[in-house]
């Protein structure tokens, strides 16, 4: 009788490691799931920001292209309250002037019924 209680010792024993074993085992999993939760949960918290910064920034360039396109319409008005056209003289016209040359035509005349 005492070899079967020394066997059912023995598998008592090996039953117990084992439970043991396994509950090691499954704080050690507990612990891992944990720690991959948190980082997961830094990650999250490190996306928001970063949407954040993502989102002041083109903010930022939505203001800038703003002042940029203002400026831009600002400059065309200048331009289009400033414009000048400029003709040069024609190399055949002969008069020094800007008039039409039907109008130096009148002056040639006048100025040869004076001479």
């Amino acid at each position: 009788m005492t070899g079967e209680i020394d066997i059912l010792r023995k598998d008592l024993a090996d039953a117990t490691n084992a439970k043991d074993s396994e509950a090691r085992n499954v704080k050690k999993l507990q612990l891992e799931h944990e720690e991959v939760l948190n980082k997961m949960k830094d990650l999250e918290e490190s996306k928001k920001q970063a949407i954040i910064k993502f989102q002041v920034h083109i903010d930022d360039l939505t203001v800038e292209l703003e002042k940029l396109q203002a400026n831009n319409e600002s400059i065309k008005q200048k331009e289009d309250e400033n414009c000048l056209l400029y003709t040069s003289p024609s190399p055949r016209d002969s008069c020094a002037s800007r008039m039409p040359s039907s109008a130096c035509k009148k002056k040639k005349k006048q100025k040869k019924k004076t001479k």
